[in-house]
């Protein structure tokens, strides 16, 4: 099925609002329940508004993720930089692991219905991320890779940066599976979250330390 392309911003401010009060909705209630259990119903309640009124802009409520994804997307870079920042603070190799997995594990499970829909919306639709986003999300994983290694002591890789930045991304295919997606995990129910955050720092640990 074709995605149909997202539609223009609104140019009023009523309209502004309406779409954002919308898009708030829509988040809370992913807090609660999973995307596949929402209802077009549901989101205007919570928003306080008539279906009517969401049916003028969205047809279905797939039609809402590209817009969730943008407002997603354009928190993204101020929660990394406040996130770098407790991250530099850690004195030690381990100890930056365990901040980063511990942010990893945390932020995939508080957001997880959030998170897991707009997974699903970009599997599905690859095409709908503008190249910048990616070139965006690159960089991110490098910063956070160099604060991650910080001097490179006790770091036995020839580019510890490189490797950090291999490391974040099994940190995040984890989390999606076993976090986002764990219903479907052939690991379910085997850990808790902290195990899960004990076994993954140990993982990069080893990984990172490896001769």
């Amino acid at each position: 099925m074709v995605q149909p392309a997202p539609l223009p911003p609104p140019r009023q401010e009523r309209s502004r609002r309406t779409l954002e009060r919308l898009l708030v909705a829509v988040e809370e209630l992913l807090d609660e329940r999973l995307f596949e259990a929402l209802s077009m119903a549901d989101v205007a309640a919570r928003a306080g508004v008539s279906v009517g009124t969401i049916y003028t802009r969205f047809r279905t409520k797939e039609e809402l993720l590209p817009a969730l994804f943008e407002r997603h997307d354009a928190a993204v870079g101020e929660r990394v930089g406040a996130f770098l920042e407790k991250l530099a603070g850690e004195r030690g190799l381990r100890a930056r692991i365990e901040r980063l997995v511990d942010f990893a594990v945390s932020y995939h499970r508080e957001h997880r219905g959030l998170l897991r829909a707009l997974t699903m919306y970009v599997r599905a639709h690859p095409e709908s991320v503008p190249a910048r986003t990616y070139a965006e999300r690159s960089a991110q994983y490098r910063a956070v890779a160099e604060v991650l290694v910080a001097d490179g002591r006790g770091i036995r890789h020839t580019d510890p940066v490189a490797e950090a930045e291999f490391t974040l991304g099994v940190v995040n295919s984890v989390c999606r599976e076993q976090v986002l997606f764990d219903e479907v995990s052939p690991l379910r129910g085997r850990r808790s979250l902290a195990a899960l955050k004990r076994r993954l720092a140990d993982l990069v640990h080893r990984d990172l330390t490896a001769r």
